[in-house]
């Protein structure tokens, strides 16, 4: 009967000891389980369902996850920056300009307005100044974005009609506006930009052939019709953090087909490419950027136009605009 009862005993306590083990392996996994789905949650679910549950280091640290912020509450930003050239897709449109921007967002939906106010070229004989209105949304990492473009010229601001193909009709233009950003540990960033409204089309003849500068120079129109382009620009980015905290962005940009960027003439060109640097400073009520550029447009670009005096320059003709340029500029932004 004694070891009987010794023999109980310890069964009794080995059984114990089992059950103990069994329940500690179940809590540890529903804490793994538990975790894992934290990981997954966005960030304001986490700290309020499952604050005492850490997230795995394994998942935290894994440089190929997105790390796109999070568009909670009402955002704005405000600011402007002054230029000593406003380059544009490969282009040199004006001298020294002033260019504010104001925009208002929430839960990644935004409407904003940024003004071009500036000289038309540095010699300050005209001044062409431009404002434009978008509204767009942006989230883990897309941005949808439609934009109206007003350059002060007589015209209505919402005047979509066709008056001249090649922008000396109509001040107006409607852009469609793509882009995807991979995120800031993978900065790559791919733009598609693409107009919809306003002045923008070639002369094609009743057989659907491409006519050059045929309504341009005055001639007659007869027989003629007038057609659509959809001028589009597409561009890649990448951004390259140097030390102290100064970036180097590098773009390329190029038109897929016959469009403004190419008085129409081409089916295919690049018509930029880009390096930059820039280095901000937090001064707590605002920050300021300061930046500098040089653009080249490798389009028609000729041992006679790769730098063109500003008085001698025609805007309006890639082959005569200066295809390399540069810019510096200031930011300050709350």
């Amino acid at each position: 009967m004694t070891f009987i009862s010794e023999f109980n005993l310890k069964e009794k306590h080995n059984v114990l000891i089992l059950i103990g083990t069994l329940l500690l392996c179940y809590f540890q996994g529903n804490a793994q389980q538990t975790d894992t789905l934290a990981t997954f949650l966005p960030d304001s679910l986490v700290s309020n369902k499952i604050d005492s549950v850490s997230l795995s280091p394994a998942k935290k640290t894994n440089p190929w996850l997105p790390d796109y912020k999070q568009h909670i509450g009402l955002t704005y930003t405000a600011g402007f920056d002054i230029v000593s050239n406003y380059l544009w897709r490969g282009f040199a449109v004006g001298g020294l300009s002033f260019q504010p921007n104001l925009n208002v967002g929430y839960g990644g939906a935004y409407i904003g307005t940024w003004w071009n106010i500036g000289a038309e070229s540095n010699m300050f004989k005209a001044f062409f100044p431009e404002v434009d209105f978008y509204i767009g949304f942006s989230r883990w990492g897309l941005t949808i974005e439609l934009t109206h473009m007003h350059y002060f010229g007589g015209n209505k601001f919402f005047d979509f009609s066709q008056k001249d193909i090649y922008g000396g009709g109509n001040t107006n233009n409607t852009e469609l506006h793509l882009k995807y950003r991979i995120s800031d540990r993978l900065p790559i960033s791919i733009d598609w930009y693409t107009h919809i409204g306003s002045e923008d089309g070639f002369v094609v003849d009743m057989s659907d052939n491409f006519v050059a500068k045929q309504l341009h120079t005055g001639e007659s129109a007869e027989g003629l019709r007038v057609k659509r382009a959809f001028s589009s620009y597409f561009q890649l980015g990448y951004d390259i953090n140097l030390p102290l905290g100064i970036l180097l962005p590098v773009k390329i940009g190029m038109t897929p087909w016959r469009s403004r960027y190419t008085q129409y003439e081409k089916s295919f060109a690049v018509c930029m490419i880009s390096i930059g640097l820039e280095k901000s400073f937090d001064l707590g009520i605002c920050k300021i950027n300061v930046f500098g550029k040089a653009m080249l447009n490798p389009d028609r670009i000729k041992s006679d136009n790769v730098i063109v005096k500003i008085s001698e320059r025609d805007l309006r003709y890639n082959d005569k605009n200066s295809h390399l340029v540069g810019t510096i500029g200031m930011g300050v932004w709350f």
